[in-house]
């Protein structure tokens, strides 16, 4: 007989969009039912500081700018989701740079965590196959269950 433990802790990537806010209070509740801890993550995707042209990328200044700005941009994601978690819940917040899909895995793994809750873009499968797909990758090369969450 199969026994599922309630979740610990729960993983929640953020990206600030309307997926991944509805994930978060998907998250939310779980963690009430389960009296989980939620760790809040945010990922730099460098990739889009390396999408620069390579005049662009040769300048140090604005690619330091970009960084930064992306930065700024995702401590304002983390802040605003803490500040939607009661205060009852346990919460981290944590924000890595690199590739989303990659850190998010290594993220759930660092933590130990039992569950990752996530948005998804809803590219659909065509789109999803030439563009990439955090949320594919994530649900294969994860060791422990993800909730994938997208509005319809």
């Amino acid at each position: 007989m199969l026994i599922i433990k309630p979740y610990q802790t729960i993983l929640v990537p953020l990206d600030g969009s309307e997926n991944s806010q509805i994930a978060l209070a998907h998250a939310i509740y779980l963690a009430e039912q389960c009296h989980a801890a939620i760790s809040l993550l945010h990922v730099v995707n460098l990739s889009s500081v390396f999408a620069l042209s390579p005049y662009e990328q040769s300048n140090y200044v604005l690619m330091k700018d970009v960084q930064d700005s992306l930065e700024e941009i995702g401590k304002k994601v983390l802040s605003e989701a803490a500040s939607k978690i009661p205060a009852v819940i346990k919460t981290h917040s944590s924000l890595e740079f690199g590739s989303p899909g990659h850190i998010i895995v290594e993220t759930a793994e660092k933590l130990k965590a039992d569950l990752i809750v996530m948005g998804s873009r809803g590219l659909g499968p065509v789109k999803g196959l030439f563009m990439g797909s955090i949320s594919n990758y994530v649900t294969g090369h994860s060791p422990i269950p993800v909730f994938i969450v997208r509005s319809v």
